[in-house]
């Protein structure tokens, strides 16, 4: 269905980042290398390296989880748009900041405007975000 091939870090932290109700982790992160895809099936399917703290160059946290988030048309209120988010659960991630999340995800809105993968801790919290 679509794929990015580059995720960033977070440079905004806490609630100044939020992002589709999903909070900014407290400190700046950055990432190396990271790509997500979703397939037809719906299989969310994320692979970063380097996601690891600015300030030390490590990662503190042992498991990520994603999050897939969409805009879509409400079922309420005719011609608004509101947001979708749908979490995998948590992978293992190294001290070096690899991880490798692969789950297929809940019921994928029609339509999905602007589809976003956050790379979250277990609270939901984003450390990287797909973009440039």
């Amino acid at each position: 269905m679509f794929r990015f091939e580059q995720l960033v870090g977070n440079d905004v932290t806490g609630t100044r980042g939020t992002i589709r109700g999903q909070d900014a982790i407290g400190a700046p992160w950055r990432v190396e290398r990271g790509e997500a895809r979703l397939s037809q099936r719906g299989e969310l399917r994320v692979k970063v390296e380097g996601l690891v703290l600015q300030s030390s160059g490590v990662n503190p946290i042992t498991a990520f989880k994603a999050i897939l988030s969409c805009l879509t048309n409400s079922e309420d209120t005719p011609l608004t748009l509101v947001t979708v988010n749908l979490s995998t659960e948590l992978f293992p991630a190294s001290s070096e900041g690899d991880v490798e999340i692969r789950e297929v995800v809940g019921d994928i809105p029609s339509p999905c405007y602007a589809p976003l993968v956050l790379v979250t801790n277990a609270a939901g919290r984003w450390a990287a975000i797909s973009g440039f």
